[in-house]
């Protein structure tokens, strides 16, 4: 298959992997476990997963020397953009938070133009006010939660911190080192920062029942494992911009989850808000990308 179709199918698949992560996480919630409790599960749990394919299927697992900074850099983002996004679950609901994530693809192009010479086009600028324009009306939509200001900003939070983990991928060491590999460092990384989150505040619990273990499994291989390892190996095929652009899919399915599986509203607003990140977003992919010149 063509490496350009390979990239657009694997970030497809893996924005709508990561879409299921209110799912899996908001039944735990319910149960009483803390979202650093939950993010722990997730990762642990995905971490076994990976190190057991990559053992058993790609042979080598250690990093090379010049890669460990950057993977700790990376874990870094991501354990920012995943405990603000599980956290912003608590004060909005679900599928308005996975909307507002959903802006990182025009963050990362804003970073690619600041910091690495991309041209600011007039369309990275129409995707900018778009997605600031659906966020403002999403802001006043009815939800079943009443909108919150600090849940916007642990979602836009949240949204810049997985921004600056795509482009790390992209311009550090880790984009000669296989998709599976990044995935399984990011997130064995990330899972020892949410257990000292989580003991230092006295909310960790362990498991206790089947139900509660059926969802810490699923939320470490549906939106951890398959969304990060499909999602890097996207980016190494199409680039950060286009892959970020293709994940469109990701609040589509967030809403869907939060409206068929938690009774969440679907309101007028709400459509329009995500018409117009989405559309946003996708202005983008339109844009000629520029070569990533590392200094």
């Amino acid at each position: 298959m063509n490496s350009k179709i390979t990239g657009f199918l694997s970030a497809g698949i893996g924005a709508a992997a990561f879409g299921l992560n209110p799912f899996f996480a908001l039944p735990l919630y319910k149960e009483g476990y803390a979202p650093a409790t939950v993010l722990f599960f997730r990762f642990i749990l995905a971490s076994l997963m990976l190190a057991c394919y990559i053992k058993f299927c790609k042979g080598a697992l250690l990093p090379k020397k010049n890669e460990i900074p950057a993977l700790f850099g990376g874990a870094a983002l991501m354990a920012g953009s995943s405990y603000t996004l599980f956290d912003a679950y608590l004060y909005m609901d679900s599928g308005i938070v996975s909307t507002i994530l959903f802006i990182y693809p025009v963050a990362v192009a804003g970073i690619m133009a600041l910091f690495f010479k991309e041209k600011l086009t007039f369309k990275i600028i129409a995707s900018i006010i778009l997605s600031i324009a659906g966020v403002m009306v999403l802001s006043r939509s009815e939800t079943k939660l009443p909108f919150s200001y600090l849940g916007l900003i642990l979602s836009i939070l949240s949204a810049l911190f997985y921004a600056f983990y795509i482009v790390a991928i992209r311009v550090t060491s880790l984009r000669e080192m296989p998709a599976e590999k990044i995935s399984f460092y990011t997130i064995l990384l990330s899972s020892f920062f949410f257990l000292f989150i989580s003991c230092k505040s006295g909310n960790f619990q362990m498991l206790s029942t089947p139900f509660e273990w059926g969802y810490a499994l699923g939320l470490g291989f549906f939106p951890s494992v398959i969304a990060l390892a499909f999602t890097a190996e996207a980016i190494k095929r199409i680039g950060a911009t286009d892959a970020a652009i293709f994940g469109a899919l990701e609040p589509v399915v967030a809403v869907l989850c939060g409206v068929v599986c938690f009774g969440e509203k679907f309101t007028v607003n709400i459509v329009i808000g995500v018409i117009l990140v989405i559309t946003g977003v996708i202005l983008v992919i339109f844009n000629p990308q520029q070569k990533i010149s590392v200094k």
